[in-house]
């Protein structure tokens, strides 16, 4: 005979466990908390302000470029188009230049000259005419002929009218060639593989023949008081020594602008390109880092600069990169220089 008692005892738990089973059908499995909503889709990030024209206020352009940004710093790079661009390091303002579009270019503050080189010639922008900015051929050349020669103007281009226009084009690791645009010979370029170029506005070199130079920072040439000796696994200082340029160069260095670091030099084999490497150096902690800008495992990377300082000498450029404390981003092609001028540092 059945126990009542405990038939109603096990009735009232079928039921109580049936209930828990159905509260917590929503999550999918019984026994088992909600699962956790989806977190939100993470904001995009804010778009980079649209580039502008140069302000069009009758004054030189260089100083128009200043005013607009309230006297912020502002560099002058190539961006991913080849377009010649006025930007403050932070991106938050941009002004296009010049179209382009243009393989390379370099700046010269002491006279506020951008010269640029096309596929087909060379053009120059001259900060000291008021916006808009105007791009004056001056030579013309078979397609890619200046690229050939060296895929950078490696110093401003310097002329007189007796003789003729000198333009160095450079190769890393090789020697810049001169190519001379000779007046004896109507401005056409009397050096090998450069008969083709040829100088359109002589009119012009005449011109800014004595064009007034205007002062400059003066650059970082302030080398350490004592080398360095470098750690082994920094570098191949160890191995270097013993060769002559390892023995001379190992372990020197300048001081890193006027931040607290130090530039030191921690490969120096000739025989490599470029042949010395740098590393930058804390006293704090006693350890190398790369220098930011440059990858770590760039072998080729131009670790001992140029640098292009600002006037404060704590942000630089070097290659695309612009660079402020440990943190650099890309301007797109290359970095030209300082709107106000560049202090250069070079360990090379």
């Amino acid at each position: 005979m059945r126990n009542p008692a405990l038939i109603a005892i096990v009735a009232a738990t079928v039921a109580c466990n049936q209930g828990g089973t159905t509260a917590t059908a929503g999550s999918g499995s019984a026994g088992k908390p909600p699962a956790a909503a989806p977190a939100p889709p993470a904001a995009p990030p804010a778009p980079a302000p649209p580039a502008t024209a140069p302000p069009a206020t009758g004054k030189p352009l260089r100083e128009a470029l200043a005013e607009a940004v309230a006297g912020k710093p502002m560099l002058l790079a190539l961006d991913a188009k080849g377009q010649l661009i006025a930007r403050t390091p932070d991106g938050s303002s941009t002004s296009v230049l010049l179209p382009g579009p243009y393989g390379d270019a370099l700046h010269d503050g002491a006279l506020d000259l951008v010269w640029l080189r096309r596929d087909a010639g060379l053009d120059v922008l001259d900060l000291r005419l008021p916006a808009p900015a105007v791009a004056k051929a001056l030579a013309t050349a078979p397609d890619k002929a200046l690229e050939k020669l060296g895929d950078h103007i490696t110093e401003p281009p310097h002329w007189d009218m007796t003789k003729g226009v000198v333009i160095n084009l450079g190769t890393p690791c090789s020697r810049a060639t001169g190519l001379v645009l000779d007046w004896s010979k109507g401005g056409i370029g009397t050096t090998t593989g450069g008969e083709g170029v040829k100088v359109v506005a002589k009119d012009w070199f005449a011109a800014q023949e004595h064009r007034t130079r205007r002062d400059q920072p003066p650059g970082f040439t302030r080398k350490l008081t004592k080398p360095h000796k470098v750690p082994k696994g920094v570098g191949s200082c160890r191995a270097d020594a013993k060769e002559e340029l390892g023995k001379a160069e190992c372990g020197h260095g300048l001081y890193f602008g006027a931040t607290n670091y130090e530039l030191v030099i921690v490969s120096a084999n000739s025989e490599k390109c470029p042949a010395k490497q740098c590393r930058r150096y804390d006293g704090a902690t006693k350890k190398y880092t790369p220098v930011p800008g440059i990858a770590a495992d760039d072998l080729e990377g131009r670790t001992c600069g140029p640098f292009l300082f600002d006037g404060t000498g704590t942000s630089y450029l070097v290659d695309d990169q612009v660079c402020a404390g440990e943190a650099c981003s890309s301007v797109g092609k290359q970095a030209i220089g300082w709107l106000d001028g560049e202090r250069v540092l070079d360990a090379n």
